[in-house]
Parts: structure tokens; sequence; C-alpha cells
């Protein structure tokens, strides 16, 4: 009996150590471009899926950094959009700050498989959503993880190119 108390406090411990990390994480709003797509995983009409992006997330001073987005839904609620995965679209949602799920590139990117001679093998999985994206950081730096639902979604416009460089240069 003294076991199964000291396993149920150590349990309660556990929870409400949790319980305080999660309620001082707040919801924020993010605003956030996809630039990467990783391999979509098999949707589950019974459990929670995800879809799961490299994105470069902007705030309102014009400050971009390298994020990972997990886009979370039940199997009655929306997938994210194929249409909204443009490397020209913003997108606000909701989003809170999981550093349970912060995750490198490397391992973003990469998924083992076994190829004909039965040897495991690296596959590059990360599909970019557009053609003029380089990422301009180390491979095993970790990227915070960010996570939305469908109903955290507020909005998206295009992002509109910058001309300032072609306008300088019609003059000439």
């Amino acid at each position: 009996m003294k076991i199964a108390g000291s396993i149920l406090a150590a349990m309660i411990a556990v929870v409400s150590c949790n319980a305080e990390l999660l309620g001082s994480v707040k919801p924020q709003k993010l605003t956030f471009k996809i630039v990467g797509v990783t391999e979509k995983i098999q949707k589950s009409g019974f459990s929670a899926n995800r879809d799961v992006f490299v994105a470069r997330a902007v705030d309102k001073k014009g400050h971009a950094d390298w994020i990972k987005v997990e886009y979370r839904y039940l199997g009655y609620e929306r997938e994210f959009p194929d249409e909204m995965l443009s490397s020209g679209m913003a997108h606000t949602f909701v989003a809170v700050r999981d550093y349970s799920c912060d995750e490198s590139l490397q391992s973003l990117r990469t998924k083992y498989v076994i190829d004909a001679t039965g040897k495991l093998i690296p596959v590059d999985v990360l599909r970019y959503t557009g053609h003029d994206i380089t990422l301009t950081f180390p491979a095993e730096q970790q990227l915070p993880c960010f996570v939305v639902h469908p109903k955290t979604y507020r909005g998206s416009q295009q992002i509109r190119a910058r001309r300032a460089a072609t306008q300088g240069m019609q003059g000439e």
C-alpha cells in the first residue's frame, strides 16, 4: 500500500509540475510564412492529426525568425489547405509555444527507409513551398515549436514582392 501511495504522490507531483509549465505559456498572436512542409502523415478519424511546417515568423517590426509550426486537428476538422502552402502568403493564428516539440531542421527533414539491399538510408522529405527558398541556419539548430489549431486561425494575406530594388534601377 505504501508503494502505491508513493507512486500516486509522484504522479500527482509530475502532473502539477506540468500544469504549472503549461499554465505559464500564454497563447499569442503569431504571423508566419510557410517555407517547407514535412512528409504528410497518414490521417486518422479517431485520434489527433498534425501537419508540420518550417516557417518564418514575422513580428510587427519586421524581424523574422525560423520556427516549426504544428497544425493540430481532429478527424472532423479541416486539414491545412494545400492552396495556403504558398511562400508568398502570411498566415495569422493564435499559437501556443510548446517546448516539448522543438526540433532541429535535420530531424524534420530526414526520414529513414530501408533500401533494396536492407540498408537503412536517410531520405530528405522536406518539400519547399517556393523555388527561391534558402534556409540560412545550421541544420542542427533547434527550431522553437508553435502549435496552432483550425479554431485559432485569424486570417491570411498575400505578401507583395518588394519592388524598391527594381524601382531604383528604372530611372537609370
